[in-house]
């Protein structure tokens, strides 16, 4: 059997989900809460309501994404202290594919959205097959070209896609406005254990919306 735990972290709306051969136990979402201060707390509340403990993990998964800094950093300094601590295979996710694998069945070419500061978006592109066009490209305000980029039957998935497209020529029904919990990151993650497809703690390293600055302190003044 095969339990693994995800964890959604790149924003401070986090969410933690247990499956059992692929099949979800339990799903916990924390709205408004600070994961620097109590993520260990409701892995360890989420995994006593599935009624399993650490040890009977057999991988976890997270999303690494692009996201904000101060979740994402808390989230993987964390999933690497448990994974060290009891011998556990790491699973590593993007963003930009969780949101990608959210559409079944897609005809033509799959667009996500991933907010970043305010006018701007990052956008990955892949065809229906799978390949990958670009990745996390950084748009401008509206883009009214998809349909001509991509095809008439793109489909466009992520966060503030209101803002991003404003050509009437994208329906309603290839617009589909979500946020990832972490439940959607559990088919990936068991296709990736069964095909033993890991990290390291070395190797898991995360992408942030945008890189945190770094200041020189000022030289104090001499009188």
């Amino acid at each position: 059997m095969a339990n693994i735990l995800a964890i959604e972290c790149t924003s401070f709306e986090y969410s933690i989900a247990i499956s059992n051969d692929n099949k979800l136990l339990i799903q916990k979402i924390y709205e408004n809460s600070n994961p620097v201060q109590y993520l260990t707390i409701h892995i360890q509340e989420t995994l006593h309501a599935s009624g399993l403990q650490i040890k009977d993990l057999s991988a976890i998964a997270i999303n690494t994404g692009p996201g904000s800094y101060t979740s994402l950093r808390a989230g993987i300094s964390i999933v690497k202290g448990i994974v060290s601590g009891y011998n556990l295979p790491l699973i590593a996710i993007e963003k930009d594919f969780i949101l990608y694998n959210m559409i079944s069945n897609s005809r033509g070419s799959v667009v996500t959205v991933i907010m970043a500061r305010k006018g701007q978006f990052l956008i990955s592109a892949f065809e229906a097959s799978g390949n990958e066009l670009f990745r996390n490209q950084i748009h401008l305000e509206a883009d009214k070209l998809m349909v001509e980029k991509f095809g008439s039957e793109v489909q466009i998935i992520g966060e503030g896609l209101n803002n991003l497209i404003t050509d009437r020529e994208i329906s309603d029904l290839q617009r589909i406005e979500t946020r990832i919990k972490a439940s959607d990151l559990l088919d990936i993650a068991y296709k990736q254990y069964t095909e033993a497809k890991f990290v390291t703690n070395l190797e898991l390293l995360p992408k942030y919306l945008f890189e945190p600055m770094i200041t020189q302190a000022k030289k104090r003044l001499q009188y």
